[in-house]
């Protein structure tokens, strides 16, 4: 596992922990996450493999957070040591309040000398070490581009970056790239659409960071679904020496040496990501041939020698695949809401053969608010839904896999499961996923839940509210029941009564 105590120097001390929340696990695999990166990173093994983290949707900032690094502290008396660990973010949490990260396994026992459960943590962003960032940027240009429309993924950067531009040789000024953060696309990608065609050759990439620092970089050419590798990468924050931006040059060419093929170490695997909305046109395609900037660039930073960080698995649910492959579910709920995870661990060659879908049966759920990595629809029963893959994850990953779903709940009443079915196989295999073993302590307890209510601004209202309508439902039927005794107590006087009418008969005497 890699050492991440021996490289916190003392710039990433000496910082005060900004956030605090809840800590849970949740994947031993970083691939398929919402930032969708498909290498971590191209010249090197980042430690983010390992150590990778889901942030919540509040601090989510639309996928501009993806690719930061933070050091993270249990406060819970149940952790060990104490000491601060570095994760990577790569993914995105849903369920999860302000100020809590769901981590990877391997992350979240190093942090507490325990297996996964719920407990509390300190947190704030740093700079990556050079276990997680080192050499130049990168830049992935996606499979979908071509000459009016360019998406571009930076990748291994040391500060957030917030804007990107590019400019062809021919060009005398620069083209601003969309951000993530204001895209309605889902995945991590600063993106082009141009009415005016991008020309093919040689061009520059100018980032600028968080800062106001700035890199130039110069390629030969644009190659569709291939990743561009720079030379420069952001100066340090620690350092005394400012970023200096690269002057571009008459010919771009002549400055790049990266014709070095990558390490052997370097790795290869990717994970299909979801289809980005394209434009269609019918002008000439980037030229996708291969060039030198396609492999990675010989660099004088080299990588900290780091230990691949290792665990085993235990099945911990009825739905044993294999010896050593399993699938289990995760409940939380909260006062009017829940959230449904289900890990697909190390799937086996079954799943290969076909599609796969997976049954809920829910109790006291009103809807399904959202999904993650699957589609999720109602069925002909109102406590049944049916989970169904996405485009990129129609045959699942070797190694980790989760899928889950968001919703509200009946009459503030707590969801429950009643059960959870996975077929596979093209549906001619199936079985019962059980419980995650730790589920009844990641379910969050009544003190949570009444903090994590109180700090909904909305269910606060709802409260109130609540309170409010209380106060005058009880008032109503007060005055409704001393309105009706009133009533009572004036027809009561009202009434005749045989002494009415004595006294209102008059009397004639008789003679006898």
């Amino acid at each position: 596992m890699y050492k991440l105590q021996a490289l916190i120097t003392a710039s990433y001390i000496c910082y005060v922990h900004a956030f605090t929340g809840d800590v849970t696990a949740y994947s031993y695999d970083w691939q398929g996450g919402n930032c969708k990166f498909t290498s971590l990173w191209g010249n090197f093994d980042s430690a983010g493999k390992t150590h990778f983290a889901a942030i919540n949707k509040p601090q989510w900032d639309d996928k501009m957070n993806c690719g930061l690094c933070a050091s993270v502290r249990c406060t819970s008396a149940e952790c060990s040591g104490g000491q601060p660990i570095i994760v990577q973010i790569t993914d995105q949490c849903p369920e999860c309040l302000f100020g809590s990260l769901d981590l990877s396994i391997q992350g979240f026992r190093e942090l507490t000398g325990n297996d996964p459960a719920r407990y509390k943590i300190e947190w704030d962003f740093i700079e990556c070490p050079n276990t997680f960032v080192n050499g130049a940027v990168e830049y992935y240009v996606d499979s979908g581009s071509n000459n009016n429309y360019i998406a571009i993924q930076p990748r291994n950067f040391l500060k957030q970056i917030v804007s990107l531009e590019i400019k062809s040789a021919a060009e005398s000024s620069w083209r601003t790239l969309t951000p993530p953060n204001l895209s309605s696309n889902t995945v991590y990608l600063f993106i082009g659409d141009f009415s005016k065609s991008f020309p093919s050759g040689p061009f520059q990439l100018r980032a600028t960071a968080a800062d106001h620092s700035t890199l130039i970089e110069s390629f030969p050419g644009i190659t569709v679904g291939q990743t561009l590798y720079g030379v420069n990468q952001f100066e340090s924050s620690s350092s005394t020496t400012t970023t200096t931006s690269v002057s571009a040059t008459a010919s771009p060419t002549t400055s790049i040496s990266n014709t070095v093929p990558p390490p052997a170490t370097a790795s290869t695997t990717s994970t299909p990501t979801p289809t980005t909305a394209t434009v269609a046109t019918t002008s000439t395609p980037l030229t996708p041939a291969t060039v030198a900037t396609t492999t990675p660039p010989a660099t004088t930073l080299s990588p900290a020698t780091t230990t691949a960080a290792t665990s085993t698995s235990t099945s911990t649910s009825s739905c044993t695949i294999s010896s050593s492959d399993y699938a289990a579910y995760e409940l939380k709920t909260w006062s009017g809401g829940f959230s449904v995870q289900i890990y697909i661990y190390n799937p086996s060659l079954d799943f290969d053969s076909g599609s796969w879908s997976i049954s809920l049966s829910l109790e006291n759920v009103a809807t399904i608010t959202e999904s993650w990595h699957s589609i999720t629809a109602a069925t002909n029963d109102p406590n049944v839904w049916e989970m169904t893959s996405t485009s990129y994850n129609t045959q699942l990953v070797n190694g980790a896999n989760y899928v889950g779903i968001l919703g509200t709940t009946s009459f503030n009443l707590n969801a429950s499961v009643q059960s959870i079915t996975l077929f596979y196989a093209n549906q001619t295999k199936s079985c019962d996923i059980a419980t995650y073993t730790h589920n009844s302590v990641l379910s969050q307890s009544l003190a949570n839940t009444s903090t994590a209510v109180l700090n909904d601004p909305g269910t606060v209202v709802g409260i109130v509210m609540a309170v409010l309508m209380t106060v005058v439902a009880i008032a109503g039927i007060v005055y409704i029941r001393r309105r009706d005794i009133k009533a009572a107590k004036e027809a009561e006087k009202s009434a005749l009564t045989p002494c009415h009418l004595v006294l209102s008969t008059p009397m004639t005497p008789q003679l006898l």
